[in-house]
């Protein structure tokens, strides 16, 4: 096998599990979560939630204004940019701007969020969002929209196949223009069912007069495992300074392993040139396309990693030991959730799998993911499954100075089996948090291209993780304090 080589240059629920420290109903009238999916019915049933919005996973421009593409539970579709004006949802349209690029334009692909979805703004105020489509003659050019007034207009620049932008705002990061690339080759099989072998490159799009350019890759590793996004959906890079520091987890060919690396190096955005990569915390189990990272900057700089799982291990954190840098050593990894699960390997774990990761302007690190758990008998709509687990939705927090806290349970799901969320997790400017879902598990839905993502929410906490509720519009602030 090839060696790793580096080229430089229902009702609401009024149980709750586990409830936070601290944890209170501060929003009048709402009780707290779990939020209860049952079988075959819709959220407006459950909760009598009826957004105006398209239900996704929103960003935010300077003003605080959210940004939200759409999808349906169609695999493949998005149409249009949502956004508030005046307190109204308006629409900005995608598929002109994209026909009149592509004359032979015939659909988008994978944009209801199996791939990034999200608008990402820059420092300046100019947006971006990523598309895979398909022509008329089968070919898929990746694409990145972009707009520098607000998606009036729209702009578009191709990019190398199999990219995938992994920087938005999700911390204390710089976003000077564009969002920073990745780029996966695959060039062999590789024993482990949940393992690929791929080669590893990295871009940095920039700006040049009023158009965005694309530099060639640089290749970093060939021994990345995947870059999977369709749930978690964190952040892989962090920029701060000119520089912007990027991690993956690998392959490794240790015999009878148990744990993969995960790997940080540096891109430096004067020369273009990539450090060499630094060891920074294990991801298990070995060899899966599941541990995706996270990483996200505090206010002082320093950089926060959480490793990938499956499998019912846990995730693993670590902390920079020095501000904007990765080469002067981290912090020991630490199990986030140690607990409250035996793994498929016997041992007691945490059960976690899918980093969804922010850090919000008070340092707290904040984190939902898919959590295996027993206690069946405490969801009536549960109690007939065979055994006594089921693979909910979970919220944890790590205050600055603080270990991280138990498991919160936020959602339950419609029946006791395999689940996924395709969950997401945004901070806006204020603070506020919003976790998009939807739910889908294999007996109870057909999997297909269209039907996969049911059931979507968006949740926000205005409180920095201690209540949870549906969005409604008057969630979404359109100004900052002071503007």
């Amino acid at each position: 096998m090839k060696r790793r080589t580096i080229l430089i240059p229902v009702l609401l629920s009024l149980s709750s599990l586990a409830a936070l420290p601290g944890c209170s109903d501060q929003l009048t009238g709402t009780p707290p979560p779990p939020f209860v999916l049952e079988p075959e019915k819709k959220p407006a049933e459950l909760f009598g939630y009826e957004p105006e919005y398209t239900r996704n996973i929103p960003g935010f421009d300077r003003h605080n204004r959210p940004y939200i593409r759409s999808r349906s539970t169609h695999i493949h579709e998005t149409a249009y940019i949502h956004t508030l004006r005046g307190g109204e949802w308006v629409e900005k349209d995608l598929i002109g701007p994209l026909k009149e690029a592509y004359p032979n334009f015939r659909e988008t692909v994978y944009a209801g969020g199996l791939v990034e979805p999200r608008v990402i703004f820059d420092e300046q105020d100019r947006s971006y969002t990523f598309l895979v489509i398909r022509l008329e003659d089968g070919s898929r050019p990746h694409v990145l929209l972009y707009s520098t007034d607000y998606w009036e207009t729209v702009s578009t620049v191709e990019l190398p196949a199999n990219s995938r932008p992994v920087e938005h705002r999700a911390g204390h990061n710089d976003i000077p223009g564009p969002p920073f690339f990745m780029v996966r080759e695959r060039y062999d099989d590789h024993p482990d069912r949940w393992a690929r072998l791929h080669n590893l490159y990295v871009f940095q799009p920039y700006w040049e007069d009023d158009q965005v350019v694309v530099p060639e890759p640089v290749k970093v590793s060939d021994m990345l495992v995947a870059l999977g996004q369709h749930s978690g959906g964190s952040p892989f890079a962090a920029t701060r300074d000119g520089r912007t520091h990027f991690f993956w987890a690998e392959v490794t060919d240790e015999e009878n392993a148990v744990e993969s690396p995960t790997f940080g190096a540096t891109y430096d955005h004067a020369t273009r040139e990539v450090s060499r990569p630094v060891f920074v915390a294990p991801n298990r189990p070995a060899n899966n396309s599941h541990n995706m990272p996270g990483v996200v900057f505090d206010s002082e700089g320093y950089l926060h990693v959480v490793t990938g799982a499956h499998h019912g291990q846990s995730f693993y954190y670590a902390r920079s030991l020095e501000p904007n840098s990765i080469e002067d050593g981290w912090t020991d990894p630490e199990p986030v959730l140690a607990d409250g699960w035996i793994a498929v390997s016997g041992e007691e774990r945490g059960g976690q799998t899918y980093v969804s990761l922010v850090c919000d302007p008070d340092d707290t690190l904040h984190l939902v993911f898919r959590h295996w758990r027993r206690g069946i008998a405490d969801y009536p709509h549960l109690a007939d499954a065979e055994r006594d687990q089921f693979a909910g939705l979970s919220y944890q927090r790590k205050r600055k100075g603080e270990p991280w806290s138990e498991a919160q349970l936020l959602v339950v799901p419609e029946r006791a089996i395999y689940s996924i969320f395709n969950q997401r997790l945004a901070v806006d400017r204020q603070g506020s948090l919003y976790l998009s879902f939807s739910h889908l598990d294999r007996t109870l839905r057909e999997i297909s291209d269209q039907h996969r993502f049911y059931s979507r929410m968006v949740l926000v906490s205005p409180d920095g993780g201690d209540t949870w509720k549906p969005a409604e519009t008057g969630h979404f602030n359109e100004s900052l304090p002071g503007d």
